[in-house]
């Protein structure tokens, strides 16, 4: 016998409560995953990752459910509301899924070295001020591991990073750990799918200043958002917002110095740590 799916938690999220919805529409009809995506004319895949919550549905499909369903705007209005709903747990999952699949990333950071490019002792460190149980640790710091393979993948995203000045300088672990994580970023910026350059702290308050990080990501059939702010995140769907944070981002560049002068800047913090 196949295994039973495994339970949606409702409360989790927006997009929970649509997944759970879907489902519980779907089983009242007596159909399979496989049946349901026959009488909409799509993939069962496609229904598998909603119910799953490993890809997030449009508004096109949200629609569509209401339409078979009879359910008037429910799926539409939760499809909607969703899109202001601030970054939790599934959805940051959501969020690696789309690091993964991306052709180019275009990341903005202002107090920390990005995800991607920290190395162990950097991750340690952060894990470490946080004062997390040894467990919760070392899980942080294998997913984090985990999630930088795909710079070495055989073809690996193309990734448009800023960072501000101010990540560098932070002393994240004391100065031991911030040379060893410094030393990680020039060998990075050897890669040629590797495209990374520093806002000085001269520029003064620069566009970002007070809106915290951005990731941008283009995947295969849309590009989607993640922004922070200061108490919370969310992830962007809407194509009018992911277009603003890009316009945001080519602005930040505008003042940041060329590569080779980034590599400069970084090679002085270094020499200043030792």
């Amino acid at each position: 016998m196949p295994r039973p799916p495994d339970p949606i938690d409702g409360t989790k999220s927006i997009y929970a409560v649509f997944a759970y919805e879907l489902r519980r529409q779907r089983e009242a009809r007596g159909l399979s995953q496989d049946g349901l995506a026959k009488e909409l004319y799509m993939a069962r895949s496609t229904i598998q990752a909603y119910e799953g919550q490993t890809h997030a549905p449009d508004e096109d499909f949200a629609k569509l459910a209401d339409e078979y369903c009879g359910t008037g705007e429910l799926f539409w209005l939760l499809w909607h509301h969703a899109q202001r709903e601030h970054l939790g747990g599934w959805k940051a999952e959501f969020a690696n899924v789309a690091e993964q699949d991306a052709r180019q990333v275009w990341m903005y950071q202002t107090l920390v070295i990005p995800g991607l490019l920290q190395n162990e002792e950097y991750i340690r460190a952060l894990y470490g001020a946080a004062r997390l149980p040894p467990e919760r640790v070392e899980a942080g710091v294998a997913e984090r591991l985990q999630r930088q393979t795909l710079l070495g993948r055989e073809n690996p995203p193309l990734l448009w990073i800023l960072i501000h000045e101010a990540a560098l300088r932070r002393l994240v672990g004391g100065p031991e750990v911030m040379v060893s994580q410094l030393e990680h970023l020039l060998q990075l910026m050897t890669l040629h799918h590797v495209a990374l350059q520093i806002i000085p702290l001269t520029c003064g308050a620069d566009l970002g200043g007070t809106a915290g990080g951005h990731i941008i990501w283009e995947l295969p059939d849309r590009d989607l958002a993640y922004v922070e702010a200061s108490t919370s995140c969310r992830l962007v769907r809407d194509t009018a917002e992911v277009k603003e944070a890009r316009v945001l981002h080519e602005r930040l560049r505008l003042e940041a110095l060329p590569q080779s002068e980034s590599c400069k800047l970084i090679m002085s913090i270094v020499e200043s740590h030792k």
